[in-house]
């Protein structure tokens, strides 16, 4: 399957983002479902492995891990899982030139811009701020579009 229109740089950029982004959370479900079943072996693998950690982000993810608890862990699985579902789906529609998976892909990008806005506000660092510049830009830019992309359509019908 073709694009039916070329798609641009900033648009491929995006769903590359997206992309990593599904992969990750699709990662992080399969993780979540994991722990929960091997919850006892989970928390003691993550607070030996502490003792090494040497990135930032796996100490905060294990740290999450070892203070969640099951019922926690559960809901994080699943939520994760569909959403990475959902972004993997939007992102592959979309790089084939499927006009429903445009706006699959607005509405999730957009569905998280309250989250990413509370973080900002709770948490604000440097990396927040510019994390939801590029989704506030890839937002703007796909809302930008989406007349077009509806007009191609209907004149497709």
């Amino acid at each position: 399957m073709k694009p039916k229109t070329k798609l641009s740089l900033l648009l491929k950029l995006a769903i590359a983002k997206k992309a990593v982004l599904a992969l990750t959370l699709l990662i992080i479900s399969i993780g979540a479902g994991f722990s929960w079943r091997h919850y006892e072996a989970v928390t003691t693998w993550a607070a030996t492995y502490m003792l090494t950690a040497e990135y930032a982000l796996v100490r905060s993810l294990l740290q999450f891990v070892i203070h969640s608890d099951i019922e926690q862990l559960k809901l994080i699985a699943r939520l994760s899982g569909i959403y990475g579902a959902l972004i993997a789906i939007a992102a592959v529609g979309l790089w084939f030139g499927a006009t429903w998976a445009y706006g699959l892909f607005l509405g999730l990008v957009g569905i998280l811009l309250p989250v990413e806005i509370f973080e900002l506000i709770h948490n604000a660092s440097l990396s927040t701020a510019a994390l939801f510049m590029v989704n506030l830009g890839i937002f703007g830019f796909l809302l930008k579009e989406w007349p077009e992309i509806r007009h191609s359509q209907l004149d497709d019908a």
